[in-house]
């Protein structure tokens, strides 16, 4: 199955993810054409994003191709921990109706990708849920496994133009414990705010370790799977 473009936030995520394109590439001996496109965090900045892609006719908004997107994600449910590779079966944010993934390309990834992955029900939310107690409350009220926040708002634009769209994510943190609250370190553009980070941070050094190392974890296997979906072109 031919993946037309994968997306994925920009910074650390996506370097990883371009990270195990290139080692696919290596590996197979010649370049594999698959774009990687670095995008925003949050909902209204990855929306605005999508829009002016189109308006602006990237290439990869101009056919009906399939799309994965890719990055990290946080638990909700208690059974899910740091490092899984989870494949969304659909999303929903509370404000609309859930909005499914496509099911051929789902059930693809899950059949071809060596790491083993679990089917969920995502969340997105317009902040980080950083506290354990939300979590739970989340997990109980809607029973999505895991929270994002790119994910129902991607899903609703490139399925407006007819594309298929599956997503893959690698849990970050777990539902267990807390991280430091982040919510001054992302602008409105989308963007990790360096200083706001670092003070956010040093602020709860426990959970902002913890973090650090989830992230490192969350990351090694994006590559991982990125290196995965490489060689999977080579065959398509």
């Amino acid at each position: 199955m031919k993946i037309e473009a994968i997306l994925v936030p920009r910074g650390a995520e996506y370097q990883s993810v371009l990270r195990g394109i290139k080692q696919g590439s290596r590996r197979c001996g010649r370049k594999v054409d698959i774009p990687v496109i670095p995008v925003p965090m949050g909902q209204e900045a990855i929306g605005c994003f999508l829009v002016n892609a189109k308006k602006h006719q990237a290439s990869w908004t101009q056919t009906d191709g399939s799309v994965i997107m890719m990055g990290l994600c946080g638990a909700l449910s208690p059974t899910l921990t740091i490092g899984d590779t989870v494949i969304y079966q659909s999303c929903w944010d509370g404000g609309n109706h859930p909005r499914s993934c496509d099911p051929s390309l789902t059930h693809y990834l899950h059949h071809h990708l060596d790491h083993q992955t679990q089917f969920v029900i995502g969340w997105t939310s317009d902040r980080l849920i950083h506290d354990v107690g939300s979590k739970q409350s989340l997990h109980l009220a809607t029973g999505a496994s895991v929270v994002d926040m790119e994910g129902w708002t991607s899903l609703e634009v490139l399925q407006s133009w007819g594309k298929a769209v599956a997503m893959v994510r690698v849990v970050s943190d777990d539902a267990h414990h807390p991280l430091p609250d982040l919510k001054d370190a992302i602008g409105t553009n989308g963007r990790l705010l360096p200083l706001p980070l670092a003070i956010g941070l040093l602020r709860q050094p426990i959970p902002g370790l913890r973090l650090i190392r989830g992230s490192w974890i969350g990351l090694t296997q994006l590559t991982a799977i990125a290196h995965q979906l490489a060689l999977l072109q080579q065959v398509a």
